[in-house]
């Protein structure tokens, strides 16, 4: 697995947390910028899908049917890691 830049604060943990989740088949969940720079929550369902959530970031960001998702994952068994850390560094 590609390990997560060093010199990016936050990174190290989630990436490990979210690796392990991911390899057991669950996903992982947070936030990320979206074509109009807003924050979001979004779902990483693979190693590939987790670049975006890596990042530090310290602004809300916008949850809208997040926890929907969420439960329909939980709902069919995955195991899911969701971060709630709102540090977003702009």
């Amino acid at each position: 697995l590609p390990r997560p830049a060093a010199s990016c604060p936050g990174r190290g943990a989630f990436f490990e947390f979210a690796s392990t989740v991911l390899a057991k088949g669950g996903v992982a969940y947070g936030a990320r910028y979206d074509d109009n720079l807003y924050v979001i929550h979004d779902r990483a369902a693979n190693i590939d899908d987790l670049d975006p959530i890596l990042s530090t970031k310290y602004v809300q960001s916008d949850l809208k049917s997040v926890f929907k998702q969420v439960k329909a994952d939980l709902a069919e068994g995955k195991t899911v890691l969701f971060s709630p850390c709102l540090r977003v560094r702009i």
